[in-house]
């Protein structure tokens, strides 16, 4: 479901197959060079070609352990990964280690801040927070012990902000950082506080001390009924999306009021994976047991709208148990995939192409012999007549809601009586009905029924008493009448 003239044409451009042979847990993304980054538990990092699918590079003991996170900073041209080794490392875009910080302690995720410049990682209950420096091409020719810039610098690191794991990560437009922990809360800090403080060397004894005005912050408790497994945002509205081990997606405000509850996928127990598409204006949501499965959500509805878009998605083809969505494009989406094979992990690539399909309508049992458009009419939604070989014709409307546009099948008008089947259509609006020529020489009128719909929109005729059903109004049955 999307808002007229944008279109949910999200369609898979890539898989990369066999992308690594240990459970890959990270994607970035270079729209510069078109490549796209992955880490996994085995340590290794390894960076792709999205045209050709081929390998260009691989960096393999990137960190001791899982890869647990990485980001690609636009802006600087940095590649920034981060492990359960307790090390972030931050590299040129060709995979060049620039410097590796020692954040004395694993770390689970990242996030970069565009609006001040901020780097967040998340850890066991505390965060650090970092400001990036750009450098020139001849510092980043040096070796790193040779360096006198160093690219990362500490602001300063959080301790004992969540009781447990910080899970997810996420900064807003507004400069705002959110985390989301396994001790079911989500916190805020207000951005502008870290603009003020003095960075300094990583490296630097005084740089683990904490600050002795330690940062403010706000704390939704028990933001889920589990685990905050994944944050994210929609910078369109300046929400903030959160996903959870009890299988639910929530939607809040920055002030901590929750404005939707998305839950009860069908064959999710829970949410590992959660990103906004802005191509799209919806979330897409990730999880499950055993075989991974995709739900996609529009909040203008607000619905779940996965049915109406696998068609188009193929989600049915892929067990995706995470997603990524990168700040550098909003054309792409990445699914990791676990296909059960143990050896065997890839990462699926979706692209908005604004020309490609928009809907797959499924419901003929043989080749469809003619489609027909049935313009707006008053309340009367848009329709679409498409008529099948065999004979029978369906009815598709619109959803009728200006922020959505959701077609379902409204009737089905049985013509396997017509022998040899149909060749041609058209609608009459004069009649306000279907016109079909059929093979055996004959031409059917069909006047369509009256959904539900349509009737409570009726005013009742003269004489019928209230609660009664409204008369049906018949522009053919006059028609004949007439002649």
């Amino acid at each position: 479901s999307v808002s007229r003239g944008t279109g949910m044409a999200l369609e898979v451009s890539r898989v990369l197959a066999g992308a690594h042979d240990d459970p890959i847990l990270c994607v970035a993304y270079n729209a510069v060079r078109r490549e796209v980054w992955t880490g996994c538990q085995g340590g290794k990092i390894r960076c792709w070609e999205e045209k050709t699918g081929e390998m260009v590079q691989e960096v393999s003991g990137a960190h001791k352990g899982w890869v647990t996170a990485m980001e690609y900073v636009r802006r600087h041209d940095y590649l920034v990964t981060c492990g359960v080794d307790g090390t972030m490392v931050c590299r040129t875009e060709k995979g060049k280690e620039l410097q590796r910080v020692d954040a004395r302690g694993a770390l689970f995720c990242l996030a970069y801040g565009a609006r001040r410049d901020l780097l967040v990682a998340g850890g066991r209950g505390a965060i650090s927070v970092f400001r990036l420096v750009t450098i020139n091409t001849v510092e980043r020719n040096k070796d790193p012990v040779d360096r006198r810039v160093h690219p990362v610098r500490l602001v300063c690191t959080v301790p004992d902000v969540h009781a447990d794991v910080i899970r997810g990560v996420a900064c807003d437009a507004s400069g705002r950082i959110f985390t989301g922990s396994y001790d079911r809360s989500v916190c805020v800090f207000d951005g502008e506080q870290f603009e003020r403080m003095r960075s300094r060397d990583a490296d630097e004894p005084a740089a683990s001390v904490p600050p002795r005005d330690p940062p403010r912050y706000r704390r939704w408790a028990d933001a889920h009924d589990a685990a905050v497994s994944v944050v994210a945002t929609d910078p369109a509205n300046a929400w903030v999306l959160t996903g959870s081990y009890d299988g639910s997606c929530k939607v809040w405000t920055h002030e901590g009021a929750q404005l939707m509850n998305f839950s009860n996928f069908p064959g999710l127990d829970k949410v590992t994976g959660l990103c906004y598409s802005p191509a799209t204006g919806t979330y897409w949501a990730s999880g499950g047991k055993g075989r991974g499965r995709v739900n996609v959500l529009d909040p203008r509805s607000p619905l779940n709208v996965t049915e109406f878009v696998r068609g188009v998605c193929g989600f049915g083809d892929y067990a995706v148990t995470a997603l990524h969505a990168s700040p550098n494009d909003g054309d792409r989406v990445f699914g990791v995939v676990a296909d059960g094979v143990p050896t065997r992990h890839d990462v699926v690539v979706w692209r908005f192409e604004s020309d490609a399909t928009f809907r797959v309508l499924r419901a003929h049992e043989d080749w469809v012999e003619a489609l027909v458009r049935v313009p707006h009419r008053g309340e009367t939604p848009e329709e679409v007549y498409s008529v099948g070989s065999e004979g029978t014709a369906l009815r598709w409307r619109a959803s009728g809601d200006v922020s959505t546009d959701v077609w379902t099948k409204e009737e089905s008008i049985d013509g396997s009586d017509v022998a040899g089947g149909t060749a041609c259509a058209c609608f009459s609006a004069d009649l306000g009905a279907l016109v079909t020529g059929c093979e055996d020489g004959t031409i059917r009128i069909w006047e369509p029924s009256v959904s539900p719909d349509d009737a409570n929109g009726c005013e009742s005729g003269p004489g019928s008493e209230d609660g009664d059903e409204p008369e049906k109004e018949s522009r053919l049955e006059d028609y004949l009448d007439g002649e």
